[in-house]
Order: structure tokens, then C-alpha cells, then sequence
């Protein structure tokens, strides 16, 4: 085993880290949402952070953007970024330790 063959086992398992990740995540919020009915506060408490982003924002923000941002479209993008961040974050850490694996477990020549 050298660091490509470490790098690649690192991208495979991060990979399916994120892959899983996702999927309890999205069953998590369903589940929070249509099931439990408890996402009223994240609701709030997400409008009331753009809403001070606005009011603190110094160039003035249009009402049809205002609305958007206020929008459960703009809500779910906001978690799909969020996701999509943290799923590259895990998956080039997990290459990074996968290819440090990989140098540990490499084979060296006794020297002469």
C-alpha cells in the first residue's frame, strides 16, 4: 500500500461518509418537518437572521428579494449549500488521512 492507493481509499470511504450523511440528514428533516411538525422554530429563527441581514445590509434590498430570501426555495438551497460544503470538506479530509494511512503502510527498503 503507498499514498495513491491510501489517497483512493480515502476518496471511496469519504465519499460514502457524505453519501450516508446526506441521506440521514434528509430523513432527519422530514421526519422533524412533516412528521414531528417541529421546524416552526428553525423557520423563525431563520427569517429573523435575513432579516437582520437586511436591516444591516447598506445598500438597499429590492421587496422581490426580500421575499425570496424569506422563501422555504431559499431555506432548502441555504441546507443544500450547506451540505454540499461540508460534504467536500469530508471527503478531501478523508483523502488527506487516507493518503497519510497509506504513506505509514508503505514498504521501505532497508538501507545499504
Amino acid at each position: 500500500m503507498d499514498v495513491r492507493v491510501g489517497a483512493r481509499i480515502g476518496v471511496v470511504v469519504g465519499v460514502c461518509l457524505a453519501l450516508e450523511f446526506g441521506d440521514c440528514a434528509g430523513r432527519a428533516g422530514l421526519v422533524e418537518r412533516f412528521g414531528m411538525h417541529a421546524m416552526g422554530s428553525f423557520d423563525t429563527q431563520m427569517t429573523a437572521q435575513v432579516q437582520k441581514a437586511v436591516q444591516q445590509s447598506s445598500t438597499p434590498v429590492p421587496a422581490p428579494m426580500i421575499d425570496f430570501l424569506g422563501s422555504p426555495e431559499f431555506r432548502g438551497g441555504m441546507m443544500l449549500a450547506g451540505f454540499a460544503f461540508l460534504s467536500v470538506g469530508l471527503v478531501v479530509l478523508s483523502t488527506l488521512f487516507g493518503a497519510f494511512h497509506g504513506l505509514l503502510r508503505m514498504r521501505r527498503r532497508p538501507a545499504a
